[in-house]
């Protein structure tokens, strides 16, 4: 089990000051967020913990400090996350964090070296030979004052970032890998960013298998989420917590078939019953008295390229030449492309190298290891 943590926990505006003093002369340093979207309608920047220099910082958002000298470090920085689409992501939509400096994500080093565990406690287990605590993971991170538990869990997750990277960094030179690491490090900044940015809270179109749904079913779909929205505002819950997407697009399919009443409803998670069952039926009663020209519209189809006649075979056999690769650099195949990158290749038929990228679309490095494979399968 590991040691407990010593750390500076920074609560005050003179504590922040003392260690954006601090950082000018620090080249890179360890970083990791904490929020409170699984608890809480709206998501707060809960923590932020930082290592550098041998030292443990634990950083309250919450205290009322302003975190913009910090974060203007921070952009030019080398940063060292474990799985830094969901940090960079985060510090973006609360504070328009855009990172400029390098980047070092310690999650996708340990998949590009083929590591089967790509936990963070499992990374760390493995080479530093400590044992995590896993136990706080969907903690409230709003809830103050944090208990000591809580804040050694925090400083656990950046402090031992820095000798992470040593190893790490290290391996992937000597794997010849270090330059994917890179460009793949480069594409998730730049993509999180996008993420963000393109992602705005509150869009019920947003909803996962609403493709798939007919205009009647989204009529009710559409006003089920809108009940859902008011509900978890009201209760100040996420979403999930007052019904899930699934369940809500299944309710949604339900009530298209069947048709008004809707009494009584399928079954559902145990916590809708009695005024959350009434307030449920009057959506769908709302959604099922829509005039047609008011069902909401499906999102126009892109133009569909025609499929070779043997697509099925060609992509089946594309998959065992990625998989022949994967193993021959002990590596998961879903880490050099995915099945439906590979589907999207099989379809575009890509004449050149650059061709293959914006196919998958796939990193530079992932486009030059599947060539090969991509012209034997195609003819080319």
């Amino acid at each position: 089990m590991t040691t407990e943590a010593q750390f500076i926990y920074v609560s005050s505006q003179p504590a922040l000051d003392e260690l954006v003093a601090a950082l000018p002369n620090t080249a890179s340093l360890g970083l990791d967020c904490e929020a409170d979207s699984l608890h809480h309608y709206r998501e707060k920047l809960c923590l932020l913990q930082l290592s550098f220099a041998s030292r443990n910082y634990i950083v309250d958002p919450l205290a009322g400090l302003d975190l913009n000298p910090l974060l203007t470090i921070l952009a030019t920085k080398e940063l060292i996350l474990h799985d830094a689409g969901y940090d960079l992501r985060l510090l973006h939509r609360h504070s328009g964090f855009q990172h400029r400096g390098d980047l070092f994500d310690t999650m996708l080093a340990a998949q590009l070296l083929g590591f089967k565990q790509l936990g963070l406690a499992a990374v760390v287990e493995r080479i530093c030979g400590v044992s995590l605590s896993k136990g706080s993971q969907k903690a409230d991170w709003s809830r103050r004052p944090l208990s000591e538990r809580l804040r050694q869990y925090a400083c656990n997750d950046t402090r031992y970032l820095l000798e992470l990277t040593k190893y790490l960094r290290a391996d992937l030179q000597a794997k010849g890998r270090l330059d994917w690491h890179r460009e793949s490090c480069q594409h998730l900044v730049r993509t999180a960013t996008e993420a963000a940015s393109n992602s705005p809270p509150g869009d019920w179109r947003r909803l996962k298998g609403l493709g798939r749904m007919s205009g009647r079913e989204r009529v009710f779909a559409k006003q089920l989420w809108r009940w859902r929205d008011r509900t978890a505002r009201t209760r100040d819950l996420p979403h999930f917590k007052v019904l899930g997407d699934k369940d809500l697009t299944e309710l949604a399919a339900w009530a298209a078939r069947r048709g008004a009443p809707f009494n009584p409803l399928p079954r559902l998670p145990r916590n809708i019953k009695g005024r959350t069952q009434t307030d449920i039926q009057t959506a769908l009663k709302l959604a099922a008295s829509a005039p047609d020209e008011k069902w909401p519209a499906r999102q126009p189809r892109k133009n569909r390229i025609k499929l070779p006649a043997n697509y099925v075979a060609l992509t089946e056999t594309l998959r065992s030449e990625c998989s022949r690769l994967a193993m021959s650099l002990d590596l998961d195949p879903t880490v050099i492309a995915s099945r439906a990158k590979l589907e999207a290749i099989i379809r575009a038929r890509p004449a050149s190298l650059d061709d293959i990228t914006a196919a998958g679309p796939l990193r530079r490095w992932q486009a030059v290891l599947l060539e090969p494979s991509i012209r034997l399968v195609l003819g080319k």
